[in-house]
C-alpha cells in the first residue's frame, strides 16, 4: 500500500487563475471596507484614525488610502445625527437640570424630538417650548472617547433657532457644562435680541454672574443655520479658557487665572445640558424650536 501523500498539480494556467481570483477578492474587499467607512456610521464620521503598525494617520471620510501592513481603522471624529429617527445613546431626555442660577420652573417638561424642519433636508434633533406652558430638556455625554493627553473641552453642534413672541431680550436657550455630579462649569445663554431677530449670547459662571455679552448670531429667527462650536479648558497652568465660534469665525474669548476650587478642570467636564424655556420667570417662557444637527461633544488635545 502507497502511503504517500498525493498533492494536486496546477498548470501555471490554473495558478494565473487564482492570482487573478486573489486580486479581485482583495479589491472586492476593499471596496466593502470603503462602503463601510462611507455608510453606516460612516456618516456620521468626519475622520478615521488609521493604526498601520503602530503608525496612526488620520483619514478624512471619502478620502482614498493605502495600507502596508496590518491596520486597525476606527472613528477619530464623531459626531451624532439623527438619520433614522432615533435619539442616539449619548443623547438623554430628561425632566431635570442641575441647580443652575435663574433656571427652574414649574412647567410641563416635553421630550425632545427629531424631524424636518423648514429648509433642512434631514431630520434634526428638536427642542420645543410654548409660551408660559412647556420646556425640553436634553443630557448630551460624550460622543467620541477622550484623546489621550486631553486638555480641552469641545461641544459643536448645526444649530437653527425659530420664535414667535412680542419684545426681546428673552433668555429661553441655554447650553450648560457639567461634571458628573452637575455641578456648573459654564452657562451660555441664549435670547433674543433687537427687535426679535438676533440671538444675542451671555456667557454666565457657576454663580450666574455674566462674564461676557455678545451677538452670537444676527437674523437668526425662522431657521437659519449656523455651525456653533464652544471650547472650554482650565488647568493650573493656563487658567481658564471659554471660546465660542459660529461659523468659524471667534465670537469671544474669556480668560481668567486658575484659582483652586473656583472652576472645573476640563477633564471633569461630563455632560452637556441643551435646556429650552428653563428660566424661572414666566417672562422668558417662550413659543420656540430649536433644532441641532451634525452635533458632537468630546475631550482633545489643544493644537
Amino acid at each position: 500500500m502507497n502511503n504517500e501523500k498525493e498533492y494536486p498539480v496546477y498548470s501555471a494556467e490554473d495558478i494565473e487563475k487564482q492570482k487573478a481570483l486573489d486580486v479581485k477578492e482583495k479589491a472586492n474587499n476593499w471596496q466593502r471596507l470603503e462602503e463601510k467607512l462611507t455608510s453606516d456610521v460612516g456618516e456620521g464620521v468626519s475622520n478615521w484614525a488609521m493604526d498601520v503598525n503602530g503608525a496612526i494617520t488620520v483619514i478624512a471620510a471619502g478620502e482614498s488610502f493605502t495600507v502596508n501592513g496590518n491596520a486597525k481603522i476606527e472613528p477619530s471624529d464623531y459626531f451624532e445625527t439623527f438619520e433614522d429617527g432615533t435619539l442616539p445613546d449619548t443623547i438623554q431626555s430628561v425632566s431635570t437640570h442641575p441647580t443652575i442660577p435663574s433656571l427652574g420652573n414649574s412647567y410641563t417638561v416635553n421630550a425632545p424630538t427629531i424631524g424636518i424642519v423648514d429648509n433642512n433636508s434631514t431630520n434634526a434633533l428638536l427642542l420645543k417650548g410654548s409660551y408660559q406652558s412647556t420646556k425640553t430638556f436634553a443630557k448630551v455625554s460624550e460622543t467620541t472617547v477622550a484623546e489621550s493627553g486631553a486638555n480641552k473641552v469641545v461641544f459643536e453642534t448645526d444649530i437653527a433657532f425659530d420664535w414667535s413672541t412680542s419684545g426681546s431680550d428673552k433668555e429661553f436657550f441655554n447650553i450648560v457644562l457639567t461634571d458628573a455630579s452637575g455641578n456648573i462649569a459654564f452657562n451660555l445663554v441664549g435670547r433674543n435680541y433687537q427687535t426679535g431677530t438676533n440671538i444675542q449670547a451671555v456667557l454666565r459662571d457657576s454663580t450666574g454672574t455674566s462674564k461676557s455679552t455678545f451677538t452670537l448670531i444676527s437674523g437668526a429667527n425662522g431657521y437659519s443655520w449656523h455651525k456653533l462650536r464652544i471650547e472650554y479648558s482650565y488647568d493650573e497652568t493656563n487658567g481658564l479658557a471659554i471660546s465660542i465660534y459660529v461659523d468659524n469665525t471667534l465670537k469671544t474669548t474669556w480668560t481668567t487665572a486658575y484659582t483652586s476650587g473656583t472652576y472645573i478642570d476640563d477633564t471633569d467636564i461630563a455632560n452637556v445640558y441643551l435646556l429650552l424655556n428653563a428660566r424661572t420667570d414666566s417672562s422668558h417662557v417662550i413659543n420656540s424650536t430649536v433644532a441641532l444637527d451634525n452635533l458632537k461633544f468630546e475631550h482633545v488635545v489643544a493644537d
